[in-house]
């Protein structure tokens, strides 16, 4: 099998993560139509079993302590921002320091 970048398992668990989040919210829309609605859970479903696949190989490569921490607060950042630019959720300034600390512990983490 081909080597892949190690990080590449990782940003894919984020990335995978986010949509499943994504399209559950499009689930949940009221003026959706069941038939839309249904096909957002199918593919949120979907998102996740990808997700799942791509978290297992990450924790292949790196420890519990580092990939855990990293998705979920790097989740946190993009769904905080998906969710203002299409969902069209407010983003205040207590939110924005609490976003720039988790870029912060980010960098610890991945760093020690």
């Amino acid at each position: 099998m081909k080597s892949f970048p190690p990080y590449l398992f990782l940003i894919l668990t984020i990335v995978f993560n986010a949509l499943t989040s994504i399209t559950f919210k499009f689930a949940s829309l009221k003026e959706f139509s069941k038939q839309k609605v249904i096909m957002c859970f199918v593919l949120g479903l979907l998102f996740g079993l990808g997700n799942i696949f791509f978290y297992f190989r990450s924790l292949k490569t790196f420890n519990l302590n580092f990939v855990y921490p990293v998705g979920v607060a790097a989740n946190t950042i993009i769904l905080t921002v998906v969710a203002y630019w299409l969902f069209k959720e407010n983003i205040t300034a207590v939110k924005s320091i609490g976003m720039s600390l988790i870029i912060g512990g980010i960098f610890l983490i991945s760093r020690y």
